[in-house]
């Protein structure tokens, strides 16, 4: 190992512990100086960050969303991790109401399920706590129904609270049945 002093693009100089061959250090080096130094790196991506959170809570408060509670850090993070979710329920929640209904579903069961769907879709678009949004980032991407992840936490919510019982059991038995062939 030794440490070799680099002049970065940006023209700060930083110190570098490279290790291997020294024809593998010298490419190293060559990269390096085509590159910004750490500090030029991290003040880029704080930069970046906050213009994605500034874009992010504008989007959210020109669609009248209400602003988020929390530390000034919390509140720009959670931004960023709502805008897209909330585009994606309300795509979701807008697609399923329009859709007619599926073939397995009964009328009752499909008037059910948009309609539970909807109430879950408000409850979350309506949550103002920054530290929720961001407790909950991961979620809204497990797995996916049809490409959507929001799809799969909407089922997961309407499931576990009971909304939707007869859509729940049409659904069930459709899903037996296709497994079953």
């Amino acid at each position: 190992m030794a440490q070799y002093g680099v002049r970065h693009a940006c023209g700060h100089d930083e110190v570098h512990r490279l290790y291997g061959p020294g024809k593998e250090r010298d490419r190293k080096i060559e990269w390096l100086e085509t590159t910004i130094c750490s500090e030029c790196y991290k003040a880029q991506q704080a930069a970046a960050r906050e213009t994605a959170s500034k874009q992010a809570a504008k989007a959210n408060a020109d669609a009248g969303l209400p602003a988020l509670t929390g530390s000034d850090k919390q509140v720009a993070w959670a931004e960023t991790i709502r805008r897209p979710v909330v585009d994606a329920l309300i795509k979701t929640r807008d697609k399923v109401a329009s859709v007619n209904r599926p073939q397995w579903a009964s009328e009752r069961a499909h008037v059910e399920a948009v309609k539970a769907l909807a109430t879950v879709a408000g409850e979350i678009i309506a949550q103002t706590s920054a530290k929720w949004w961001i407790d909950n980032r991961n979620r809204f991407c497990e797995g996916t129904i049809d490409g959507n992840p929001v799809m799969v936490w909407l089922y997961i919510q309407i499931r576990e609270r009971g909304l939707a019982p007869t859509a729940m059991a049409e659904f069930d038995d459709a899903e037996s049945r296709r497994r079953s062939k």
